[in-house]
Formats: structure tokens, C-alpha cells, sequence
């Protein structure tokens, strides 16, 4: 299963462009993504240590990992390397990383369990929706997520923010901002 990550394809996904199934190189997405899961298959399910396991990790993506990034099983990634984490970063299990559009993780950030990161969408018309248009998901540093909650494609959401299990965010989130459902609000913190 030969992969041309070189191919132009990737920065096209990576540059928010549509990508077509039909496109020339998109069968390396496909490819890498295949490759992808058989890595989280040994990463998520095999008896090997913290160390070996965050290795192992840290080989799907292009970046270092953070200092101190710890992270429990299982977790779901469909391209990995488009995944940025930051130092001091815990990863609850059950969590989701569709990276294609690039997914950075600022530091001291704490995910809850069976959080969602989706960075891809396709069109609502039918006759395309097999097509598809990664954007950037960022999370500056200091953030907490509750459990469940889900971040849409293209979203920021800034420094020393708190989102409430089970919200859905869609839209940018302030620095300092407390999200409970899709209710955005000031955060604050009585001493």
C-alpha cells in the first residue's frame, strides 16, 4: 500500500478546497487513512506501556508531541497527521480527531471523555455529497471540555475557556469563555 503524502492532494485537503472522490490523488487520502486505523489498532488494543503506546502515537502525525501529553484508550483519529498537541495535554478515552483540516491542541488543555473533533463536512446537495472541504479546528491553551461535546469545522476557541459537557460548538468561542449547550458566556472565576 504505497502512499504519495507528497501528493498535492493533501495541501489541497489541508487548504480547505473540495475534494472530489474522483479527484486525481484522493485514493491517498483513502489509503492513509486505512493506515491510520491499523496504527490506532495496536495503539488502542495491545498490551504495550505508556511510553511505547505514546510513541507509537506520536509516529501518526507530522508534529512532536507535547511534553507530558497523556492520553488513555481508545482513542479515534481518521488522518493523524494533521494533529497538533500542545504540552501538558490529557486526552480522556473515547475521543474523536478527524484532523484532515488540521487540529491544534494549545497546552494544559483537558478533554473529556467521548469528546468529538470534526474538522471535515460535505454539501447538502445529494449529487456532491460525496465531496469534501476540510477547515482548521483551534484550541489555544488552558482549555477544559466536558464530556460528549462535539466541535465543528473551522471553529477557534480561545484561552482559558470552559465548554460544558455535551455542547456542540459551532461557532468561535472568546478567550475566556464559559460554553454550557450553545449558550456562550463570560467565564468567571470568584477568588
Amino acid at each position: 500500500m504505497r502512499i504519495n503524502y507528497k501528493h498535492d492532494v493533501f495541501k489541497r485537503d489541508k487548504n480547505m478546497e473540495w475534494i472530489k472522490p474522483t479527484d486525481d490523488g484522493a485514493e491517498n487520502i483513502i489509503k492513509a487513512i486505512f493506515k491510520t486505523q491499523k496504527k490506532l489498532k495496536k495503539i488502542n488494543y495491545a498490551n504495550i506501556s505508556t511510553k511505547r503506546r505514546n510513541k507509537l502515537f506520536s509516529k501518526l502525525s507530522n508534529y512532536e508531541l507535547g511534553k507530558d501529553f497523556m492520553f488513555l484508550t481508545p482513542i479515534n483519529i481518521d488522518l493523524g497527521l494533521n494533529l497538533k498537541i500542545g504540552n501538558n495535554v490529557f486526552i480522556n478515552f473515547g475521543c474523536t480527531f478527524l484532523d484532515r483540516g488540521g487540529i491544534s491542541i494549545g497546552d494544559n488543555t483537558m478533554i473529556g471523555p467521548n469528546c468529538s473533533f470534526y474538522t471535515s463536512n460535505h454539501p447538502l446537495d445529494p449529487e456532491k455529497r460525496r465531496h469534501i472541504i476540510s477547515k482548521p479546528i483551534v484550541i489555544e491553551n488552558d482549555v477544559w471540555f466536558g464530556g460528549n461535546v462535539i466541535v465543528l469545522p473551522g471553529v477557534t476557541i480561545g484561552a482559558n475557556s470552559t465548554i460544558g459537557a455535551g455542547s456542540i460548538i459551532r461557532k468561535d468561542v472568546p478567550k475566556n469563555s464559559l460554553v454550557i449547550g450553545d449558550e456562550i458566556k463570560p467565564l468567571v472565576i470568584k477568588k
